[in-house]
């Protein structure tokens, strides 16, 4: 899993498209200088859960992950993962991760990240 799409994207309040994602994997612990804990869990996640293949194209399949990951704060969360298959490497390509229930959880930590 590339450092960047963690430390840039997910866990960067300054990103303009992860942005609001930061905001809810900081909340729950998570940060840009031990992003390690946060793969681990992403890995973690893609082996134990329940992937669902979503469409994809020409040799790439896409796949919804979804399940209960640990936070560094001590609580489990449900999120979404997505990852991409290449079926000629045969190796998953992590996309994005999103939480669960993103609107609620989403407006709850925003307000309280803005406040």
């Amino acid at each position: 899993m590339p450092k960047e799409k963690l430390t840039k994207y997910l866990l960067n309040l300054n990103s303009p498209r992860g942005k609001d994602k930061a905001v809810f994997f900081i909340r729950m612990g998570f940060n840009r200088a031990e992003f390690n804990i946060f793969e681990k869990e992403l890995i973690s996640l893609a082996r134990i859960g329940n992937a669902d293949r979503k469409g994809g194209f020409a040799n790439r399949s896409k796949y919804v992950v979804r399940g209960l990951i640990k936070t560094p704060v001590g609580r489990s969360v449900s999120i979404t993962t997505i990852w991409e298959v290449d079926e000629r490497v045969k190796k998953p390509r992590f996309i994005t991760a999103y939480p669960l229930k993103r609107k609620k959880i989403y407006r709850k930590c925003i307000m309280s990240y803005e406040n």
